[in-house]
């Protein structure tokens, strides 16, 4: 029952997201950290990344957020497991090891600096308004 509820809800946010550009919506959140202190966090750029994938638009949605798309693959991996072993009786403990979440949290923590460093090739990984092709006029 609640893996039918969680994703039920999962659906529900996804059809919401995938209706609305996330850019001028105010149901949307906005970055506190980032309307505090001007500099980007880890997760900037991750609705809109989201917005862009749920619409087939790879390209644009690392170009929203990198390092979000680049986790999703690793976090499937890890429900997978974990819903493997529920299967099978036992609890739904993802299998993360204390290696991982050290990786994970570097890989966030330089993830948050290097975005931040105003030379290229950093700023590429500082969310922009991206303007896909799909809505973009062709020249």
């Amino acid at each position: 029952m609640a893996v039918a509820l969680v994703a039920l809800g999962l659906a529900l946010l996804a059809g919401l997201l995938r209706g609305n550009e996330p850019r001028g919506q105010a149901f949307f959140p906005q970055c506190q950290f980032h309307q505090l202190t001007g500099l980007q966090c880890p997760g900037c750029g991750s609705t809109r990344a989201l917005h862009h994938l749920l619409h087939g638009r790879v390209v644009d949605a690392l170009r929203s957020n990198a390092m979000l798309i680049g986790f999703m693959p690793v976090a499937a991996v890890v429900a997978f497991g974990g819903f493997r072993r529920w299967w099978h009786g036992g609890e739904f403990v993802p299998f993360i090891g204390g290696r991982f979440v050290w990786w994970t949290v570097g890989v966030v923590l330089a993830f948050s600096v290097v975005r931040n460093i105003p030379v290229r090739p950093f700023t590429y990984l500082s969310p922009s308004v991206v303007v896909s092709s799909a809505t973009s006029p062709n020249p």
